[in-house]
């Protein structure tokens, strides 16, 4: 293993014993309102929520990937974005237990 590959594990394992900071439970929170949505979507609800000052998917982006990794949320597929439709993009939703 490259030493980069065993600080970013090392730094991972680190996240694994932090509870879920306040950006993640707000993309939780709107991602549980809008059941299925894009990390744009995300954004603009956090944005309208006041969660943000301004409108921009890197609020939202990498909280996604810290959600899926941890199994809390997962990739359902892609579509065209709602906000900006020339581009697809990659649909989240909260995981549920069967």
């Amino acid at each position: 293993m490259k030493i980069s590959e065993e600080t970013r594990n090392e730094s991972y394992l680190k996240i694994l014993d932090k509870p879920v900071d306040i950006r993640n439970k707000q993309v939780l929170k709107c991602l549980n309102q809008l059941k299925e949505a894009t990390a744009n979507e995300i954004s603009l609800l956090m944005y309208y929520s006041g969660y943000t000052e301004d409108f921009n998917r890197n609020y939202a982006q990498p909280r996604l990937n810290w959600l899926v990794d941890k199994g809390i949320a997962e990739v359902t597929g892609k579509r065209k974005c709602n906000i900006n439709p020339d581009r697809t993009c990659i649909t989240y939703k909260i995981k549920r237990d069967k």
